[in-house]
């Protein structure tokens, strides 16, 4: 068959699979495939697509662990497939995982589809992967497994300045700190609630405040909280920080707020001095 009958049988399967009509999709992307597997050099693209057909097919019709099986299995012989569908590939096998119990598939196939969509540069999908697998993991019971997807929201919204991403991070990072209590973790969502009260987008604002009351009323929440003492030498050090790198609004802000200078500690650093006595102009 010459590329042209090829891609007539692309064009069917893609019309077949529009209507609905899966069972005769699959039939014809398994066909397609048994046709160019008798080649010795089959035209790489024209297997993705029957696999690609195929896959799509056996998730329409239900058929979970044929699917799962699929994409855990290589060709016999090369295929290409563009990133976008070997991305939406490896997020479907995710939710596959999950609904087969298999708690490491679930984080081996949203970590390739984080990593396709990242190659690609886009950022919109490259969120929804991290928020899904969340999720994923959030319904399994298992949020002790999701903080590096948890960490790519808050970075990826960072980088971006994505309120909703960074929202989400952190609605992650509890459901992480409540299954597991990770003291380190603990640190790192607490650090967060400046600025998720940062926020300025009405919508996200608002589900910020819901969010850091989940996180004040958590039941670990108040012994989480620094003494009154650590709590005076972390702004005593962000006051040095901040003079000793001559920033000066950030210095005035901090001492208008009455965080106290400790001339003792800063007492080898000329430049803190320096800031301290520089009238405000």
């Amino acid at each position: 068959m010459g590329q042209m009958g090829y891609h007539q049988k692309l064009n069917e399967m893609s019309a077949t699979f529009s209507k609905q009509d899966y069972h005769q999709t699959l039939q014809a992307a398994r066909h397609l495939k048994e046709e160019l597997l008798l080649q010795k050099w089959p035209d790489p693209s024209m297997l993705g697509w029957s696999r690609w057909y195929e896959f799509k097919s056996l998730y329409r019709l239900e058929k979970y662990q044929d699917a799962y099986r699929l994409l855990s299995q290589p060709e016999p012989k090369p295929y290409t497939m563009s990133a976008k569908n070997s991305g939406l590939m490896y997020s479907i096998g995710a939710e596959l995982a999950m609904r087969l119990d298999h708690l490491d598939g679930v984080i081996l196939w949203g970590q390739r589809c984080l990593t396709t969509q990242l190659s690609c540069g886009d950022l919109a999908s490259s969120l929804q992967c991290a928020a899904t697998i969340c999720e994923l993991l959030h319904s399994m019971k298992h949020d002790q497994r999701n903080l590096d997807f948890v960490n790519y929201l808050l970075a990826l919204g960072h980088e971006h300045n994505s309120e909703q991403a960074i929202f989400h991070g952190y609605r992650y990072m509890l459901a992480h700190v409540e299954s597991c209590l990770d003291p380190q973790t603990i640190d790192e969502l607490m650090a967060g609630i400046p600025t998720l009260q940062s926020f300025q987008s009405p919508d996200w604002k608002n589900e910020a405040i819901k969010l850091i009351k989940k996180i004040t009323q958590s039941s670990w929440y108040k012994e989480a909280l620094p003494s009154p003492e650590q709590q005076e030498r972390a702004q005593r050090l962000t006051l040095h920080q901040a003079a000793a790198t001559g920033d000066r609004l950030r210095t005035k802000q901090l001492l208008d707020e009455g965080v106290p200078i400790d001339v003792q500690q800063f007492s080898s650093h000329p430049s803190t001095h320096c800031e301290f006595s520089t009238p405000t102009r």
